[in-house]
């Protein structure tokens, strides 16, 4: 179903609009390296949060760039 999903024009539209960061479908690599950071001491003061990696799927409205005049 994936791969049926990353050819569709439409659903590709959908995902560019709802996923503003990526443009597009993630990939695994995408969550690894968020993974990855959150084993390093670099996150040592991450705590407590939940670490949306969404492509900006969670503070998007779905709104289509250019729909509504607006970029």
């Amino acid at each position: 179903m994936a791969a049926r999903a990353a050819g569709d024009p439409t659903i590709l539209a959908y995902l560019k609009a709802k996923q503003p960061m990526a443009a597009g479908p993630g990939s695994p690599d995408d969550v690894a390296e968020a993974a990855v950071f959150l084993c390093e001491p670099a996150s040592r003061f991450v705590t407590g949060v939940v670490l949306a990696v969404d492509g900006g799927w969670s503070i998007s409205e779905g709104h289509v760039a250019g729909a509504d005049g607006h970029e």
